[in-house]
């Protein structure tokens, strides 16, 4: 049983975290701590539970606040200024597929439902990508009315309204990454389960899209040199290390583009791709 002592004022050693997948984990800002929500826990079960982790200290605790959104797993959640979480989606208990948007004040540790763009269907697997702090890029998603969703929206921190993205054929996929590079001002997103570029079958994507942030057009890259084969991945994770010539680490994979990791074999394989060089690269060499 998950200890009920992991508290703020007694925290509990990273040795007795609890069990989670497909939940999500935010930075907060310059603070060495993590904001972990929800996801399924050992059971398969989703949860609401919201945990405080002290990377430095390697300590959690559990933070128990009302009015918190329901329980739920393939969201995502996006750490802006000043000092909030946003939560987008995700699959509920009763197996639909959520339509809200929620803000978490870390300061005052209040929720507070916000309000979407009417015609956004519910999603889950998406991605939601902040760029700038100013605008939160969401890309692609499952719905369960909608199926694999093909359009992409954009939230304004500032003016508080959403939009869709009408400029390029937007990634239909789920289980996909994104990051944004802002020296390139541009959002990479790979991989995931859908439909590929001309395709009416849905498979695995090994297709690279870019969102230019300044026009707002997405690009289909088509190059990619090196000897180094595209890796099949979904429900993987993407990481960008500027300091090192933009690689971008791939980590990690389901084989079944399922809800539960459970349903397929697990992948514990890191690739590279160099952004600036438009190459895969070959991880035993770098």
């Amino acid at each position: 049983a998950e200890p009920l002592r992991c508290v703020k004022e007694a925290p509990c050693p990273m040795v007795s975290f609890p069990p989670r997948y497909h939940h999500t984990a935010i930075l907060v800002g310059e603070k060495a701590e993590l904001l972990v929500f929800g996801g399924l826990n050992e059971f398969s079960q989703p949860t609401n539970d919201l945990f405080h982790v002290d990377v430095q200290h390697l300590f959690w605790w559990r933070q128990t606040v009302g009015n918190a959104p329901s329980a739920r797993f393939m969201h995502t959640a996006t750490f802006a200024n000043p000092n909030m979480m946003l939560v987008l989606g995700g699959l509920l208990e009763n197996g639909s597929s959520s339509k809200e948007f929620w803000r978490f004040n870390i300061s005052d540790a209040s929720w507070l439902q916000l309000p979407l763009w009417n015609a956004m269907h519910g999603l889950a697997g998406h991605t939601a990508t902040l760029v700038n702090d100013r605008w939160i890029v969401v890309v692609g998603g499952y719905s369960i009315v909608g199926g694999t969703l093909s359009q992409s929206y954009v939230y304004d921190l500032k003016s508080k309204f959403w939009s869709p993205l009408s400029s390029g054929r937007s990634p239909t996929v789920f289980g996909h990454t994104a990051v944004y590079d802002s020296a390139l001002k541009v959002i990479f997103v790979y991989g995931g389960y859908g439909y590929k570029t001309g395709s009416a079958d849905p498979s695995y994507s090994v297709e690279l899209h870019q969102l230019n942030t300044t026009t707002w057009h997405w690009n289909l890259v088509q190059q990619h040199r090196g000897n180094v084969d595209k890796p099949y991945l979904v429900f993987h994770t993407a990481s960008l290390l500027t300091s090192k010539g933009h690689p971008m680490f791939l980590y990690g994979a389901t084989t079944s583009p399922g809800c539960s990791s459970l349903q397929g074999a697990q992948k514990n394989s890191l690739w590279l791709y160099d952004t600036v060089c438009n190459q895969w690269i070959d991880t035993q060499m770098y």
